[in-house]
């Protein structure tokens, strides 16, 4: 398995107090595991300051799943 998917799943369970999230689920919506937007703003800023990644505002509502998360952090790595 991806390592970086891996990574973000501990990221988004550790800021938001959720139980593990398995692999099966990292392309399932944030929303579906009761995460909301101030828990979702959270993992954003999480993201910004473990990675350096900014996410612009009109591409949360986009990434809304440990896969996207990811993928996104991808893309914007040298």
């Amino acid at each position: 398995m991806d390592p970086l998917r891996n990574e973000v799943a501990d990221l988004v369970q550790q800021t938001c107090k959720i139980p593990p999230i398995a692999a099966a689920d990292y392309g399932k919506p944030l929303k579906a595991m009761g995460i909301d937007s101030l828990d979702a703003a959270s993992i954003f800023l999480a993201v910004m300051e473990r990675y350096g990644v900014a996410v612009a505002d009109e591409q949360i509502e986009l990434l809304n799943c440990v896969d996207k998360i990811a993928d996104h952090i991808a893309s914007q790595r040298p």
